[in-house]
């Protein structure tokens, strides 16, 4: 049997979370696209606020295999702001089978670090 194992190097959050930091607040986590034909590509938006009292940090955007998104690691959402991405599945799998995609960013969010969007779209 094999095992896998992942791990995520993140910033050093203990005093951060002491003061509050920045809170993490990505939607939606899960989207669904449905019944697509392979070759198609996918497109939805999702949105990451800042709900906290410090700028969050994107410090790593990972996609899966068939993802991609605008959103690139450097950026900042100033505390009480949001911004908009895109994110777009290209759907390659042929049969009846779901296709899953989706995008893993590491923040400066003292709770949770790591917040994923998953997506996936069943193939026709």
């Amino acid at each position: 049997r094999e095992i896998v194992t992942t791990g995520v190097a993140v910033d050093d959050l203990r005093k951060d979370k002491r003061l509050g930091g920045a809170v993490c607040s990505l939607s939606p986590v899960y989207h669904n696209f449905g019944s697509q034909m392979a070759g198609t590509v996918c497109t939805m938006e999702f949105t990451i606020a800042n709900e906290g009292n410090q700028s969050l940090h994107i410090r790593a955007v990972e996609v899966r295999p068939g993802t991609s998104c605008d959103l690139e690691a450097g950026e900042v959402v100033p505390a009480g702001e949001s911004i908009t991405r895109t994110l777009t599945l290209r759907v390659a799998s042929e049969g009846f089978d779901s296709h899953f995609g989706g995008v893993l960013l590491v923040v400066n969010d003292p709770s949770k670090p790591t917040q994923e969007l998953r997506v996936v779209a069943e193939v026709e």
